[in-house]
């Protein structure tokens, strides 16, 4: 553990754990990073209320941990970002019972609450049930607001991350908003009715690619 921090002093993996991701923020970092690569002003934006300092501070002790690195995008881009190494990546399973967790209990999600849809990429992965998708194959595309990403099934398989997708069987356009209502589980023929959903492509696709997911009863 890092000279000077706090920690729990126990001879225990949970606590020596929790000396590290137990600290505010780290968690919700590595939830963004699961997600793609991202630029400092990306996480900023995306963990909105962590501030400037603190951030990097985090991702810091990380880095010395050997859970995060930075690399610079090669040209066009040629912008520094950061990324989970192997065992950084590793913690995904961690966050995946934290989901469905959450969603088994039944706890309530703020409505007030800051939103971002790209973080479906994460909990769609820790939700999905590979005995359901077995001989599918299925290609969406999500452009909600300004964010762009995508779910591939395939062999029994389910691949989920930033960006378009060639061929996609069907693109979803939606603002926030009223993405966040089809999430919580209104059907897009009454979002439709909103003007600001569209759905270009095989609405059977995305019917069936709403079936591979767990729901509280079955979890």
């Amino acid at each position: 553990m890092t000279s000077g921090r706090r920690g729990y002093q126990q001879a225990c993996h949970v606590a020596s754990a929790l000396d590290l991701l137990g600290e505010r923020w780290t968690l919700l970092i590595v939830r963004e990073l699961l997600i793609g690569p991202r630029r400092f002003r990306d996480l900023v934006e995306a963990l909105g209320g962590i501030g400037t300092n603190l951030l990097s501070d985090r991702l810091k002790r990380l880095a010395e941990e050997g859970l995060v690195a930075r690399r610079k995008l090669p040209p066009p881009a040629s912008v520094p970002v950061y990324e989970l190494t192997e065992a950084g990546a590793a913690l995904e399973p961690v966050l995946w019972e934290l989901v469905r967790w959450g969603v088994k209990t039944g706890r309530d999600l703020p409505s007030d609450a800051s939103y971002r849809p790209t973080w479906l990429v994460v909990a769609m992965r820790s939700l999905f049930r590979p005995e359901r998708a077995e001989g599918l194959d299925l290609r969406l595309e999500f452009r909600v607001g300004e964010d762009v990403f995508h779910a591939v099934v395939e062999g029994s398989a389910l691949v989920t991350g930033l960006g378009t997708i060639e061929r996609p069987d069907v693109v979803v356009t939606a603002a926030p908003e009223i993405f966040r209502r089809y999430e919580n589980g209104e059907r897009p023929e009454v979002l439709a009715k909103t003007g600001k959903w569209k759905l270009d492509g095989s609405k059977r696709a995305l019917m069936r690619f709403e079936k591979l997911f767990a729901v509280k009863a079955s979890l």
